[in-house]
This record gives C-alpha cells, sequence and structure tokens, in this order.
C-alpha cells in the first residue's frame, strides 16, 4: 500500500513485549525495572493485526521487543506468522544472550533471519553500557546463529560517542569475518529532532524519504513513525484493517519527535 507520499509501505515492526533482560543506557530511562509487567499484545491479535496488514500490501514483518526472546509464546507467533499468505520475510532484533539456546528452535519455528545487537567486544565496555557481564553468552549465540543457518545476519551496533566509537572497525572486522553483516546505528533521542539522527555518519536510522514501515508497539497502538507521537488505537476502529489503512494514511513524510514515548516500548 501507498501512504500519501507515494511510498510503498511493504513492513511491520512488533514490539511483541517492552520487557528486557538488560539495562542499555540509551533505551530505557534509569528509573525503570528491567523485566516489568506492562501488558503485552495477545498473539492471537498479533496474528490478527499481521493478516490483515499482509491483505494491504505487508510483506516483511520484524519482531522487536524490549528482548524479544523473552516472550513464551515466541516458537508458536512465528509458526503461525509463517502460515500468512503474502508474508514473504520474517525477521527479528535480539540482544543475543538467549540466542545460543534457542536459535535452532527459532528456525525451525520459521524465523528467516536475524538481527543481533552489540555494542563491543570489549566485556568492561560491554557491561558499562548493558549493565550485565553477557557478551560472551551473545558471542556464542551469534555463532549458533549461524549454523542455524538465521541468515542475512547482521549485527547491529549503536554508535555511542566517547564509549564505543573506537571499536567501529574492530566491530566490523569481527562481522567479516564471520561473514555476517554489520550497521551502525545512531543513539537515537526520540525527543530530540530527527534531523540530529540523520546527521551523522550512521546506517541506521534511514532517511525518512526512504522509510516503508509502520509499528506496532508493545501496548497495542499503531505508530505510523518512530519519530512521531501520533498513534492509532486499533480499539477504536471497527477492524484492524481500517486502523492499519489510518496508520499508513497518517505516516508523516519527515519524523520530528516523540515525547511520549521511549525506545524499548517501540522496538526501534
Amino acid at each position: 500500500m501507498l501512504d500519501t507520499f507515494n511510498r510503498e509501505i511493504d513492513t511491520i515492526r512488533i514490539s511483541i513485549t517492552s520487557s528486557c533482560n538488560l539495562k542499555c543506557f540509551y533505551c530505557a530511562p534509569s528509573e525503570e525495572s528491567i523485566i516489568n509487567s506492562s501488558p503485552a499484545v495477545s498473539s492471537d491479535k498479533i496474528l490478527t493485526f499481521i493478516h490483515e496488514a499482509a491483505l494491504l500490501g505487508i510483506k516483511r514483518v520484524k519482531f522487536t521487543g524490549g528482548e524479544p526472546l523473552l516472550r513464551a509464546d515466541l516458537y508458536y507467533l512465528l509458526s503461525e506468522t509463517k502460515k500468512i499468505k503474502g508474508i514473504t520475510d520474517i525477521s527479528l532484533t535480539t540482544n543475543g544472550v538467549l540466542l545460543a539456546d534457542m536459535a535452532f528452535q527459532l528456525k525451525n519455528a520459521g524465523l528467516d533471519r536475524i538481527n543481533v545487537s552489540l555494542d563491543s567486544l570489549n566485556s568492561e565496555k560491554y557491561r558499562k553500557i548493558t549493565g550485565f557481564d553477557s557478551l560472551q553468552s551473545v558471542i556464542d549465540g551469534i555463532h549458533t546463529a549461524i549454523s542455524a543457518k538465521l541468515v542475512p545476519l547482521k549485527i547491529n551496533t549503536v554508535l555511542i560517542d566517547g564509549v564505543n566509537n573506537d571499536e567501529i572497525k574492530k566491530i566490523k572486522e569481527f562481522a567479516s569475518s564471520l561473514n555476517v553483516g554489520h550497521q551502525t546505528i545512531n543513539m537515537m533521542n526520540l525527543k530530540e529532532n530527527k534531523e540530529l539522527s540523520e546527521n551523522c555518519d550512521t546506517e541506521k536510522p534511514p532517511v525518512c524519504a526512504q522509510c516503508s514501515r509502520i509499528r506496532l508497539s508493545a501496548d497495542g497502538k499503531l505508530l505510523p513513525c518512530l519519530f512521531s507521537d501520533v498513534v492509532v488505537d486499533p480499539e477504536q476502529f471497527e477492524t484492524y484493517s481500517e486502523a492499519i489503512h489510518e496508520c499508513i494514511i497518517k505516516k508523516p513524510f519527515k519524523g520530528f519527535k516523540a515525547i511520549d514515548r521511549v525506545m524499548k516500548d517501540i522496538g526501534g
């Protein structure tokens, strides 16, 4: 489906939980708990969303969090999404801590490919960024995901000035040694002007003119833009199709700010 600026919207990012087992300082406010009890959208509702979105031209689904591997019914969501006609690509973004124990089951359930967050190869820096000594678990997870053929695998690195910008070359070389992709992501502050996220030497976020996605947040709201407080509440529409259509129509040409949301609720 085309939005009002003639962009083809063919991707939906779905935050299936706002809980996380890390506490990266750039993602969640420091006063918030790591594992929280925020209500998650039911699996049946998520699958209905995907089915209705596919009828409107959505082809790609990316599951995010929080940390999506914490979701108890993740394998079920993947297997049922795989059955939906029109969906050609199912991916997932994870911090990788639990990945080594789950990679093969994720592949068997229907996951096509995966992105793994890795902001440092230095254990001390990794702990400083995430709050946990889980670097080796993430590295093991990347190797297992490659063995499980969750490819093309891509490593995501949030560029944090003064913390890990001196490591980017090393992380890229690590990715290259494994024959996997790598992309740097600007440390976005949703409460600042979107232009500040574009004026940096990173691969992500993409420029607004190339955006092809909408989002379903962990609390069940449709979001047309990451850098916007515009929200479409599906419960105010007779069908999810109508809500999705409204979300696409409300998608702005260019994002500005999102004052009312934090990254872990949106899924990046």
